[in-house]
């Protein structure tokens, strides 16, 4: 019996958006919401993620990068997670659920 085709990427590759996208979306600055996940870390996890352990730290759907100098450069978040920073605003969470469905019915893990 002959194979099946691989799976395209964007079904085997976990879907996440990034802190930057989130930032464009909501109209905040970059940092505010990198500050905002540091804590929702730290709240919901018991985790630290400003001391770079390890440059490929994942955890709980995040994932965060880090720059040469060991800052974080931006965090990959999972859906769940993705809305947690935005929660405080209806249009805003209504921005970032949005982006996510544009990215199903395009079936692309990012844009």
């Amino acid at each position: 019996m002959p194979r099946p085709p691989p799976l395209p990427a964007w079904i085997t590759v976990p879907w996440t958006m990034s802190s930057v996208e989130i930032a464009e979306l909501c109209a905040k600055r970059h940092g505010d919401v990198i500050r905002y996940i540091k804590k929702m870390c730290l709240d919901l996890y018991s985790v630290d993620i400003s001391k770079k352990d390890d440059a490929d730290f994942r955890y709980q759907g995040i994932s965060m990068a880090y720059d040469d100098h060991g800052y974080i450069e931006h965090v990959d978040l999972d859906r769940a997670n993705s809305y947690t920073p935005v929660t405080g605003s209806v249009v805003r969470r209504k921005r970032v659920i949005d982006r996510w469905m544009l990215r199903e019915s395009l079936g692309q893990a990012s844009l």
